[in-house]
């Protein structure tokens, strides 16, 4: 007799817990290794499923189930999200026959950065750029905690870094 793999059956116990539970997608697949731009589409999944995946997982006894529900946790996953959903979009943005990278200067994301960390300082937290987190929020009538906006400027400014190595300033000149 050959035991069953355990991979198998926890894959079929969930989808068959999401087609239960009435979820829009019925299979969550199980798979690590992934492109960047996908990332982002499992994130969305795991942000759209995370009351489907708390379920499962602690019905499972797993400890590790209860992040699925702890808010700054599912804040910081909505920010994710709502970043690749973004940097997807450039990315496709970039995309064509007959494109010039000085033609493109406008659509890197550096000035948009600057106006979401603007947002995010100066208009008291307002995260009318980032439409999953603004709806987390407002869903739960919770507040941007301030700790989480410090490492969301941060995690942004590292970008604004990123994106001024391949496009800088002086290339402005060239356009």
């Amino acid at each position: 007799m050959v035991p069953e793999k355990h991979r198998g059956l926890t894959r079929n116990d969930m989808d068959s817990f999401s087609y239960s539970s009435r979820a829009e997608h019925t299979t969550f697949l199980f798979y690590c290794n992934s492109r960047w731009l996908s990332k982002g589409n499992v994130l969305s999944r795991v942000f759209e499923f995370r009351q489907e995946l708390y379920s499962y997982l602690n019905g499972e006894g797993y400890n590790n189930s209860e992040i699925f529900v702890d808010s700054d946790f599912v804040i910081k996953l909505a920010h994710l999200c709502n970043i690749f959903e973004k940097l997807n979009s450039l990315n496709i943005s970039l995309q064509g026959k007959e494109i010039h990278i000085l033609q493109l200067y406008d659509k890197i994301v550096i000035k948009k950065i600057n106006l979401w960390k603007r947002k995010l300082t100066e208009e008291n937290g307002k995260t009318t750029c980032f439409p999953l987190l603004k709806y987390f929020l407002g869903k739960n009538d919770l507040e941007l905690p301030m700790s989480l906006k410090t490492i969301f400027l941060e995690h942004l400014t590292d970008h604004e870094t990123h994106f001024m190595k391949y496009f800088p300033e002086e290339m402005k000149q060239y356009y």
